[in-house]
This record gives structure tokens, C-alpha cells and sequence, in this order.
């Protein structure tokens, strides 16, 4: 992965940080995934041509990386299915294969490849059949075609929806508890997560507190060890 990130402790490709962070070389605490983010957003609006494989790139990283931040600053969150890291992963990989061959696929569209002779052909069927369609194939019907087909295979390599919905909401996160703030002034970490459906959204909106505080936007107050805590809106 070429694209490279620069922080106030690292600055380099975003998968070397991710083996120093795996490696303990680097503490992730350290490190504002935020930024890291709003960084690649940023690298994203300003290229002129996007590569499916180095978008898959940056989500395999940048999930671990959460994993890691999430696992450090709540450690005593246990993640109820030890399976769901591996399948996460092995399910973007899946992906990075289709975003690689759609890639593919519309570069022959493009050059109005649509047949290969092949070299041999190891076994024939008794019978082959073939009825052409009516109307001539244009570019346009085979990448139909072609997007009907990958609906088809969305209920077998279908990512999980907390992989894609819920790694963008920490922004959301963050208006939305600001928002509360302007009202309120004053909360607890147990208020504002009280309706949340499942640990990943608690954890989200965790991050987007530290985030908050970085800013010095609120201050939080903790009364007892890995008890509730207070968060209060500074006056600007």
C-alpha cells in the first residue's frame, strides 16, 4: 500500500504502522484514527483515477487498527465470538478479490473484449447448446449483466453491515453527542449509550469522546475505577 499518512508520532505507509502497532513498537493510544481517516478522505477527493484494491487496502487496515484502539482503551469489553475478527477479515479479502475483478472486467468492457480463444479444451459435452440474444450485446447490457450477477453472490460473501455502516459513524457520533451537549451541557458515558444495540456502537461512541476531548471540546470526570463517567461541555 502506497499511500502514506503523517501523525505527530509516525509518518509513513499506513500498513507500517499497523506492524509497529501489532508489534508494540508503537502505542496506538497514541495515534488519532480520526485523523488517520480524514487524512485518506482527504488523499481520496484530490486522485484523479480510485483503485478498488487500494480503497480494500485501507479498509483491512484501518479495521484492525480500530480493533487494536478499541481492545486498548476498553479492556474489559470481551468480544463474545472469537471467530468475528477472522471472518471479518477473511470476508475483505473476499471483497479486495471482487473489487480486483470488477477492475478487470470493466478494463475489457472498455476495450470491447468480450471473447478469448482457448488453447484446448480439456473435456467436451455430448451436446452444446448456444442461443445468441436477440438484440446485440453493447458494454452497457454486459456491465448489467455483470452487476446482476454480483447481486447474486451478495448473500454468500455479503460483508458484515457493522463493517461498513458502522466504521463511518464516528463523525456522526461525534455531532450527535455535541448536539446533545448544546441542549443538555451535561451527560454520562451510561446516558448516551443506553439505547445502543450492540458493543460496537458503544465502542464508536467512546471513540468519539476521546476525539471530543482531544479538541477540548468537553471534559469528562471518572468517580470510580471503570465506572461511569461524567462528560461536560467546555465553554468556549
Amino acid at each position: 500500500m502506497t499511500y502514506k499518512i503523517k501523525t505527530d508520532k509516525f509518518q509513513g505507509p499506513l500498513d507500517v504502522l499497523l506492524q509497529l502497532i501489532e508489534n508494540e513498537e508503537l502505542d496506538i493510544t497514541e495515534i488519532s484514527l480520526f485523523k488517520v481517516t480524514r487524512q485518506y478522505i482527504d488523499h481520496l477527493e484530490k486522485v484523479e483515477e480510485l483503485f478498488p484494491e487500494d480503497l480494500a487496502d485501507f479498509l483491512v487496515i484501518a479495521t484492525k487498527l480500530i480493533l487494536l484502539k478499541s481492545r486498548t482503551l476498553l479492556p474489559y469489553l470481551k468480544i463474545e465470538d472469537e471467530e468475528e475478527e477472522t471472518n471479518l477479515a477473511e470476508q475483505l479479502k473476499i471483497y479486495k478479490e471482487y473489487a480486483e475483478a470488477s477492475k478487470t472486467i470493466e478494463e475489457l468492457l472498455k476495450k470491447g473484449k468480450f471473447a478469448y480463444n482457448r488453447s484446448h479444451i480439456k473435456f467436451a459435452p455430448d451436446e452444446i447448446t448456444f442461443s445468441p440474444p436477440k438484440k446485440k450485446l453493447t458494454p452497457k447490457m454486459m456491465s448489467l449483466i455483470f452487476q446482476e450477477a454480483i447481486k447474486a453472490l451478495e448473500p454468500v460473501v455479503r460483508l458484515p453491515k457493522a463493517a461498513i455502516e458502522k466504521a463511518v459513524t464516528i463523525k456522526e457520533k461525534i455531532c450527535t453527542i455535541e448536539n446533545f451537549l448544546e441542549k443538555e451541557l451535561k451527560t454520562s458515558f451510561g446516558e448516551i449509550t443506553k439505547n445502543s444495540e450492540n458493543k460496537k456502537d458503544i465502542i464508536i461512541t467512546f471513540l468519539a469522546i476521546l476525539e471530543l476531548v482531544k479538541k477540548q471540546n468537553v471534559c469528562v470526570q471518572q468517580d470510580e475505577y471503570f465506572g461511569d463517567f461524567t462528560i461536560e461541555k467546555l465553554k468556549t
